[in-house]
């Protein structure tokens, strides 16, 4: 994660205007590391992370056994959330429609996975994908 903060300071420095960062980084947003990169040495925010409010209203991209997860995340730099953008946040979602959820008792609401060890089950993905809306 250092890397990924030292390439974010130094793309916000040389004043580019816009930062997104996304990924699946095995981490929840309320995780110490995730939290440490939103912000710079000075603790000056550097990125947004909208994906933290959707964890903390349970909304999760991935399951582990019994536990709803948040792996995947898209970061957003604070330009992004100013009133004069020229793109601006509107809102961030987990795509999780009907038909990407697994049908198995038990286990509804999760994603409808491709394998579940090495057994072909023919589904999309065990993640959801993630999304954010922007305005122009």
């Amino acid at each position: 994660m250092n890397e990924i903060h030292n390439r974010i300071l130094d793309i916000i420095n040389k004043d580019q205007e816009h930062v997104i960062l996304c990924g699946d980084f095995n981490q929840n947003p309320d995780d110490e590391n995730l939290i440490k990169i939103l912000y710079d040495n000075t603790q000056n925010r550097l990125l947004h992370n909208p994906f933290q409010k959707l964890f903390s209203n349970k909304k999760y991209s991935t399951f582990h056994y019994k536990s709803g997860l948040l792996f995947d995340q898209i970061m957003l730099s604070d330009s992004f959330f100013k009133a004069d953008a020229k793109l601006s946040f509107q809102e961030a979602k987990i795509f999780n429609p009907e038909s990407m959820s697994t049908k198995n008792k038990g286990f509804e609401g999760r994603p409808f996975r491709t394998y579940a060890g090495t057994r072909y089950l023919g589904g999309f993905s065990d993640h959801f994908p993630v999304l954010v809306a922007l305005k122009k």
